[in-house]
């Protein structure tokens, strides 16, 4: 009860932030995205973010990982429909083909197939997962055993999308400026 409560106090706390640019948001339904899924891995991300030993108590049961000296807190990240278009068609390409990898399953490069959507500079990076039962299996199977490894935790990034297709298929993305 206490984690469900939580994730949806994280939920509606992401869906007050106010995002930098008119065209980012925090994950409204609009135009079909985000699903609930993708909806709930990024409510569940910025939770880890912004408060990493809460969530690691809440949801992890363990003091090894998310320690403070590797892991402060950090600024949420805004949901971003560009991204979140081309992480579904990524993640429909990779359940069709079936090929599991970062680039695209024709061979066309990772930045070549983001930039096919989103058009905005700044550094990117990709996280993908396979098999995984819920969006907090997701989530919790990216998380580093130690050290700030996963960008999607520490780094600068501001805008992110997730896209789900097939039966536990998952393929994230995000991205700074």
């Amino acid at each position: 009860m206490r984690k469900a409560i939580l994730l949806a106090a994280w939920a509606l706390l992401a869906t007050l932030v106010v995002p930098g640019r008119a065209d980012a948001g925090n994950g409204d339904v609009k135009d079909g995205l985000p699903s609930y899924r993708e909806r709930a891995i990024l409510a569940l991300t910025n939770a880890c973010r912004q408060d990493p030993q809460g969530y690691r108590d809440t949801y992890l049961g363990t003091k090894r990982i998310l320690l403070a000296k590797n892991f402060p807190p950090v600024a949420p990240l805004h949901f971003s429909t560009a991204l979140a278009r081309a992480a579904r068609a990524h993640s429909r390409d990779m359940a069709r083909t079936p090929c599991f990898q970062h680039d695209s399953c024709d061979g066309t490069d990772i930045w070549t197939r983001i930039r096919r959507y989103y058009t905005e500079g700044g550094s990117m990076g990709e996280n993908i997962a396979y098999g995984y039962a819920s969006p907090l299996d997701v989530v919790n199977g990216w998380l580093p055993d130690k050290g700030p490894a996963d960008g999607t935790i520490t780094l600068g990034f501001v805008f992110d999308a997730v896209g789900v297709a097939g039966a536990g298929l998952l393929f994230f993305s995000n991205c700074s400026r």
